[in-house]
Formats: structure tokens, sequence, C-alpha cells
């Protein structure tokens, strides 16, 4: 499934909206190699044969990669800077930004590509950095409702555009 989504405010909606609490950094891993070697088996398949042995090691990493959002603190990825920004009064966009992350719900993977804008008031961010932000949410279980919140949210907050009146 490949979709486009794109967080915007439209008057204060997004200001009043409000994005469901999580934890900013993830617990300590309970779910072990031994609970992945007890999943595969608990499919049908043979943990122990020889093109299987390393799959828990290599699935507990890459889960571990794949929700590394949840150690980022958003505020980072937006590190602002007013160095001959007082005159810029245009749209400041980014577009076709990757996004793979999985769904909250079910664990399935979806990939999608993001749009990110906004209007400056004073302060702006490298355009790499919102693709980091949007990094950052997507490397969290997920569903693209949230996502599009806690991305716009964060832009509000470390930002402060200007609003559309």
């Amino acid at each position: 499934m490949n979709k486009t989504f794109t967080a915007r405010t439209i008057g204060t909606a997004v200001l009043q909206a409000s994005a469901p609490t999580e934890e900013t950094h993830m617990p300590e891993p309970a779910f072990t190699e031994q609970d992945w070697r007890r999943f595969l088996a608990s499919l049908g398949a043979h943990p122990d044969r020889s093109g299987l042995v390393e799959t828990p090691s290599r699935v507990a990493r890459v889960w571990k990669r794949w929700t590394s959002g949840y150690a980022q603190d958003p505020a980072e990825c937006l590190e602002v800077f007013e160095d001959g920004t007082q005159e810029h009064n245009e749209l400041i966009a980014v577009r076709g930004i990757p996004v793979y992350r999985h769904r909250g719900h079910c664990l399935a993977p979806f990939f999608g590509q993001a749009r990110i804008g906004y209007v400056p008031d004073g302060e702006i961010v490298g355009l790499s950095k919102l693709t980091r932000l949007v990094v950052c949410f997507s490397k969290r279980l997920q569903v693209q409702e949230r996502l599009t919140i806690q991305i716009a949210n964060a832009l509000l907050t470390h930002l402060q555009p200007k609003q559309r009146r």
C-alpha cells in the first residue's frame, strides 16, 4: 500500500486536537530472542533449522530500528535558527519524504510518502530537519491520522509558524 498523507493546519484545528499520549522512550526490551524463537515455532517453523538459527537475533535488531522513534525527542529534530529569516514569508515545504512504518493495531508495514510545510514566523529549520521529524514519528507504531497530528503539533510547538486566519 502506497499512500501520500499530509498534516495541515486549518485555522486552529490542529492546536485543538489532542494527540494520544504515549511514552517518549521505550521500556527495556522484554521480548527476547527466545520469544522470537517461540514465535517462529508457533508458526510451524523450526527455529533450529540452518536458515532460521540467526533469525531471532536479526528480528530483534530490526524491530529495535523500526521502533527507534520512541527514543527520539522531536524537539531535537527541529533545531531552529533565526539568521536571515525576518523577511521570509513564503511556504517552506518538502515533498516526497519516504515513510516506512508499522501500524499499531496489527504491526503490518505501511509504505508511503509525506509532504510537510509551514510558513515561518521568524524561525526556520533546515529542510532535512523536516524529513527527520517525519522519520522520528514514523518509527513508532502508528496510524497515519495520529502521525499527521503529531507532526503538525511538533511544528506548531517548536517552530511556532504563522497561522492561517
